[in-house]
């Protein structure tokens, strides 16, 4: 409502989030407020509520003092709406209290001349009721009004700055606007935030400062509460951002690639928005303690730029096959897919917004079986076309906020798993085929070959092979069933090609658990890592240290229970909330059941806690090897403790993350130079120290790629979280052969749960 050109500067025009000095009217985070229908006259009467009257005294109050916007009248007239809505929870307000809503909307949304305006035409309507009731007081009041109103209007340039808004706006200055701020955000009393605002108020007085940013009044009045030893209502004052000179030198550095997309201006967005979101993150969500313990390197809080998505969901393609995704409240599509075109289309919508709320994405489970009812019976291109489409639905979309280290699965079973030969199959537009998924079989095992071949052509052809990452799971069965050798083959022909390729060694009763419906299951919620190298170097004997990673696991515990309280306040908002596609409900519950997810204790460094210890690595002494063993059983045990005692589901992970790996060496090296030193590993490539990833063994060891599978895969049973061994593969030095028969080695004569091949160049 902003009159033009003398009232330009028209009271408090608004900013983006800084307090009261912010252009917003805040709303509650439980849940929609029920809207005012009614109003309670003067007399008694209930009419109906009209927002057009709101407007058009807004309008008209605006045009006293030279405004001419009805479109915003408009608009300030739904905020009151909303306003009374919030405040009455549906009850009927009376016609004063509509009124004071209005001056307090004017207000708050930057109005306040308009606001002035309004309260004087309130006023003198007031005074004719109380003439027409024979009232001649009134009369006086009224002719004394217009010199009131100037001296009024006069007031507001009175103050002694103008304040530069981050809404892009000038406001003036009033010191109310502090006292407001911090009652409303911290909680201060009234007295304390009178006296602030006044310190405040002299200091720039004193300092003859006539433009101000809302960011430095801020930052003045968390002084005070600093020197006033108010240390946590300065915490829920603080404002969050990035200083000057690190948005100056992102922003403007140069690149190193020009096809390198960090630094561009996408890339440049992500990064700020992760810093604030970090920031946030370290101040309001986690305890000083838990982020104190990672500003040290005593653990790491993965993904704290994306503090409010979940971490990884492991999903079946049946969500979309039975109800389409109208599930997650798309727009324009409302049924179950009629033909293969429309599956693949919609798994991949459905990839690119899930990865708007997982930060790793999600693992999709035996695709191939889902697919098959829509492909069974056609011609071989078309299934070559269907596998096409079904890599692309399946690879990390862009514009998805997921920064994970590694590309999103694809599990591709040969043989299927029982938990789908026991569950009949879902075919074209969500209708049941009377037959299990077992049934499908030879299509499906069409379709994973189909997937291998095409990882094989792209690698041959040298296109990018990172997009997705195939898992082929490796059981008796697998190895009993007719065709599987020469899938293993052509599987092993890929990772010839330069293929990054997982098998999953599923022994007796592993592996075949499956989801039990069509939602995802398991989801990962969070990860902390733990620096077991770090224990070490204080720990004087092995007691020690077991003791001092209880602690710590019980600290990595109790970061999880804030991430998780977090989340559940997310949560809550159900479908009018950030994550409203999680929350969306189907057949009674929500799409991901929030009570039922993992949150992960994961380590890194444990050949280098055990070599401090010992002084050898896990691979040179058996010793070595069992104390390894023992501290990762203690990880687990005390994991499993926390599980009982919380009712939530903690799991020992690995980390395999080179950030982490390579931060939390850094952090050691500065903070015990000795220690540290002794037993670090560099990367001659890249000119980096690191530890190694959760139970791996040194990269260089010198030991066969068979004996690294045997060693690592005697602790994977104690990593429940799941963890792999890295075989990397030299171009041009290992046959299909060769790798068939390393995998049927590995399955029959290792403990190992999964063993991953990379090209040497990314391993």
């Amino acid at each position: 409502m902003t009159p033009p050109e003398e009232h330009r500067h028209d009271d408090l025009a608004g900013a983006a989030r800084e307090g009261v000095f912010d252009f917003q009217l805040s709303l509650p985070w439980a849940a929609a407020p029920q809207p005012v229908r009614t109003v309670v006259k003067r007399d008694g009467r209930r009419v109906p509520f009209e927002v057009g009257k709101i407007a058009g005294t807004i309008f008209r109050a605006a045009q006293a003092i030279g405004g001419e916007d009805h479109d915003r009248a408009e608009g300030l007239a739904s905020g009151v709406a909303i306003y009374l809505a919030k405040t009455f929870g549906g009850d009927a307000p009376t016609v004063e209290q509509v009124s004071d809503a209005v001056e307090n909307v004017l207000i708050e949304m930057g109005h306040a001349k308009t606001a002035l305006a309004y309260a004087r035409y309130r006023d003198k309507r007031s005074r004719m009721r109380r003439l027409r009731a024979g009232d001649t007081r009134a009369f006086l009041t009224d002719a004394n009004g217009g010199p009131w109103e100037r001296e009024a209007l006069d007031a507001l340039g009175g103050g002694p700055a103008l304040v530069r808004t981050s809404h892009e706006t000038l406001a003036e200055w009033d010191r109310q606007r502090i006292v407001s701020a911090l009652i409303t955000e911290t909680g201060l009393e009234a007295e304390a935030a009178e006296r602030i605002a006044e310190e405040v108020e002299e200091q720039i007085r004193a300092a003859g400062v006539k433009s101000l940013t809302a960011p430095l009044v801020r930052e003045l009045v968390d002084a005070k509460l600093v020197e006033r030893g108010l240390e946590e209502y300065r915490r829920r004052h603080m404002r969050l951002g990035v200083p000057l000179y690190d948005a100056e030198s992102l922003i403007c550095t140069p690149n190193r690639d020009a096809s390198d997309s960090m630094y561009d201006p996408a890339g440049t967005n992500r990064i700020l928005a992760e810093r604030v979101k970090k920031e946030f993150a370290l101040t309001q969500v986690f305890s000083q303690e838990v982020a104190d313990a990672h500003l040290r390197g005593d653990l790491h809080l993965h993904d704290l730029g994306l503090v409010d998505c979940l971490e990884q969901a492991v999903l079946s393609p049946e969500c979309l096959t039975r109800f389409g995704l109208s599930s997650f409240g798309a727009r324009g599509v409302s049924n179950p897919p009629s033909d293969i075109n429309g599956l693949l289309g919609q798994m991949g919508k459905l990839a690119a917004l899930l990865s708007r709320h997982f930060s790793r994405g999600v693992v999709w489970d035996a695709p191939n079986l889902h697919v098959a009812p829509f492909v069974k019976g056609s011609a071989p291109e078309a299934v070559q076309d269907a596998a096409q489409h079904l890599v692309d639905a399946c690879a990390r979309p862009a514009g998805g906020c997921g920064i994970g280290p590694e590309p999103p699965a694809i599990i591709l079973p040969w043989t299927t798993p029982e938990y789908l030969t026991r569950r009949e199959a879902i075919g074209p537009r969500g209708e049941g085929v009377g037959r299990d998924y077992g049934s499908f079989e030879h299509a499906s095992q069409q379709i994973a070959q189909a997937v291998i071949d095409l990882c094989a052509r792209h690698a041959a052809d040298g296109l990018p092979s990172g997009r997705a990452l195939p898992v082929v799971p490796i059981s008796e069965a697998f190895l009993r069933s007719p065709g599987s050798r020469g899938f293993l083959s052509r599987v092993a022909e890929a990772i010839c090609h330069g293929c990054g390729i997982r098998f999953v060694l599923a022994r007796q009763g592993e592996g075949d658990s499956g989801p039990r419906d069509w939602r995802p299951a398991p989801v990962t919620a969070h990860r902390v890592t733990v620096n077991l190298a770090r224990l070490a170097y204080s720990a004087a004997n092995e007691e020690a240290l077991l003791t001092a990673l209880e602690r710590l696991v019980a600290l990595a515990v109790r970061a999880h229970s804030e991430k998780e309280s977090f989340i559940r306040r997310l949560f809550g908002l159900r479908d009018i909330g950030p994550l409203a596609v999680l929350a969306t409900e189907r057949e009674g519950m929500p799409f991901v059941r929030l009570g039922e997810a993992r949150y992960l204790v994961a380590f890194c460094g444990l050949n280098e806690c055990v070599q401090s210890i010992t002084g050898r690595e896990m691979h040179v002494s058996e010793d070595a090897l069992a104390l390894g063993g023992r501290v990762m059983a203690c990880v687990q045990a005390a994991c499993q403790k926390c599980s009982e005692r919380e009712g939530t589901a903690f799991a020992v992970a690995e980390t395999d993350d080179s950030h982490v790996l390579r931060r939390l060496a850094t952090l050691d090296l500065q903070q015990h130079p000795h220690e540290a030193g002794n037993v670090v590993k560099s990367d001659a490539r890249e000119q980096e120290v690191h530890y190694t990833g959760g139970i791996r063994l040194r990269l260089d060891s010198g030991i066969s790629a068979m004996e690294r599978v045997r060693i690592e895969g005697r602790l994977h049973a104690l990593v429940e979280g799941g963890a792999f061994t890295r075989i990397a593969v030299p171009e041009g030095e290992m046959s299909r052969g060769t790798i068939a028969s390393f995998v049927e080695k590995a399955f029959w004569q290792t403990e190992s749960r999964a063993v991953e091949f990379v090209p040497a160049a990314r391993a």
